[in-house]
């Protein structure tokens, strides 16, 4: 069972990048940064809030963010809202998305070498408590 936590750096994180998704949905037109760096967001969005609550393997959260936001995507691909009587939930349809698109699915992979590089600029191998456990096991034997 995942152990609960609080972790300020991926709150932070996770504060930061809501709030430049919140900039973007509020002050960006364009064919670009909205659509794509929106979409890399969210996955790095899921990612940091998971973090910030849960001790869980940092790769393994990465996988799980892309994983969610691939599933919501096929989930527009066979527009599950409509299927589910969500058309006229302005919320369901803000978090489900409407309008499937595949580049879209490049664009929550892109997140993983941003979260990649995040975590080598910001995080030793040792930040992780499960990496702790690992290490210590590994120089033990």
């Amino acid at each position: 069972m995942p152990k609960l936590r609080f972790d300020r750096r991926y709150a932070a994180l996770a504060v930061a990048v809501a709030l430049t998704e919140l900039a973007i949905a509020c002050f960006v037109r364009d064919d670009f940064v909205r659509p794509y760096v929106g979409d890399t967001l969210a996955v790095i969005l899921l990612y940091a809030a998971v973090l910030a609550v849960l001790d869980r393997p940092r790769a393994r959260v990465a996988l799980f963010a892309l994983a969610v936001a691939c599933a919501i995507e096929l989930g527009q691909a066979l527009r599950l809202w409509a299927r589910l009587g969500l058309e006229d939930n302005t919320v369901a349809r803000v978090v489900l998305g409407t309008f499937y698109d595949p580049r879209d699915l490049l664009a929550y992979a892109a997140a993983l070498p941003v979260i990649a590089l995040y975590e080598r600029l910001n995080h030793t191998p040792a930040a992780s408590p499960a990496h702790n456990a690992r290490t210590t096991r590994a120089r033990c034997r």
